[in-house]
């Protein structure tokens, strides 16, 4: 795509602007990291605890 940009004279983006495409990112500030990681970690434990209570409630019930 780029060699193409570069033959018609124009950068990435306006070439694929031209053709309909748009490109777009979001970046987050570098303070934020241990923030998302937090909320990761949390989330991955509170499926972990959930799976767990279920593949015990469920092992239970079976050797009743």
């Amino acid at each position: 795509m780029e060699g193409a940009a570069n033959r018609a004279g124009t950068n990435l983006n306006q070439f694929l602007h031209a053709r309909g495409i748009q490109q777009f990112g979001i970046c987050h500030p570098a303070d934020r990291f241990w923030t998302f990681q937090l909320i990761e970690a949390a989330l991955f434990i509170a499926v972990t605890a959930v799976l767990i209570g279920v593949v015990v409630w469920r092992a239970g019930r079976r050797m009743i």
